[in-house]
């Protein structure tokens, strides 16, 4: 077969040899990448970046609270109700990957003394609350995510005590992702407090650019390919990855165009694991008003060590704008 194709290529014109002899190579070489990184692909898809959550104090005098998902596992978490007189309002707290509900303590402590009430509860397979079994916990958004915020915005909006105005969501990295999701659809969310937040697309497709000349010996070739050729290499490793796994991975980008609250975003400068990049794509696919804070020193999660202060400034304007009643109002009603 092999000397017919070559006698046949012989007699083409002369023309027609050089385009077949110019690609032969190239296919040959992209059949060996296509071999050889495929699966490098759906190995990167499934590892986590080593995350490791902040220890916090727990917060005394809260309401131990339960409540259960739609898909009927139960979540357990802690309300912690201001000392203030006139509540502001309710913020509902979501935790990082492999963290608890009290990786809320630094975040929300000035909160509760300003006069905001605040839910913080354990995801599933965390802390507290119950786990499914054989899930294999990942940085990606995933169903499973949304439908533990969804059930701890439905606990809060329906409590006995609950704000009629709806509440305020504060959430830091993976979180921050299901946050997003979650108020694309859900009108009870008035407005995002979002720290570490990054897509999922966008961030994988920027870890495999990173680090594709790792795994392939032709850096040179790498650098000018295509981007869409990686959107292909991404989309077949979320296809075999789901097909092994069962793991289907939310598109939190194609959510944020749903997102019509006020969204304030903040991201460290020196985030090793997340890049910048990531929420500066994040915050362009927000449907809604959204602002980024980039914080010079700070690693993922960190600025709120990193720059107390400010952060503290900047966490209470937020939500005196866009969730505490308007001054007018409540003078009306003291009035």
């Amino acid at each position: 077969m092999l000397e017919l194709l070559a006698f046949s290529v012989f007699d083409w014109d002369p023309i027609w040899q050089i385009v077949f002899w110019a690609n032969v190579p190239g296919t040959l070489l992209w059949t060996y990448i296509w071999i050889k990184f495929t699966p490098i692909v759906v190995r990167l898809i499934g590892q986590s970046p080593l995350l490791v959550a902040e220890p916090s104090e727990k917060l005394d005098g809260g309401e131990e609270c339960e409540f259960r998902t739609r898909d009927g596992l139960l979540l357990r978490g802690t309300y912690l109700k201001s000392p203030q007189v006139e509540r502001r309002g309710v913020i509902v707290f979501g935790h990082e990957l492999n963290g608890d509900r009290w990786n809320a303590t630094p975040y929300v402590r000035d909160l509760i003394a300003a006069g905001y009430d605040v839910l913080t509860f354990d995801f599933r397979n965390h802390g507290a609350s119950e786990s499914t079994p054989g899930l294999v916990l990942r940085p990606w958004v995933s169903p499973d995510a949304l439908a533990d915020m969804q059930a701890a915005v439905d606990y809060a909006c329906e409590r006995d005590d609950a704000d009629p105005r709806g509440v305020g969501v504060l959430a830091i990295s993976r979180a921050a992702g299901a946050a997003i999701c979650v108020a694309a659809t859900e009108r009870r969310i008035r407005c995002l407090f979002l720290d570490g937040a990054y897509g999922t697309h966008s961030t994988q497709l920027l870890y495999f650019t990173r680090y594709v000349e790792i795994y392939i010996p032709f850096p040179r070739v790498l650098r000018i390919v295509p981007h869409l050729v990686y959107e292909v290499f991404l989309a077949v490793g979320r296809f075999w990855w789901r097909l092994r796994h069962g793991v289907h991975f939310v598109k939190v980008e194609q959510a944020a165009r749903r997102v019509r609250v006020p969204t304030l975003m903040i991201h460290g400068q020196r985030d090793t694991m997340i890049p910048v990049a990531a929420s500066q794509t994040l915050r362009r696919n927000v449907g809604g008003p959204a602002k980024l804070w980039v914080v010079p020193k700070a690693k993922h999660n960190g600025a709120v060590f990193t720059e107390p202060d400010e952060y503290r400034r900047r966490t209470l304007r937020f939500f005196e704008l866009h969730l505490a009643p308007r001054r007018r109002a409540r003078a009306a009603a003291a009035g």
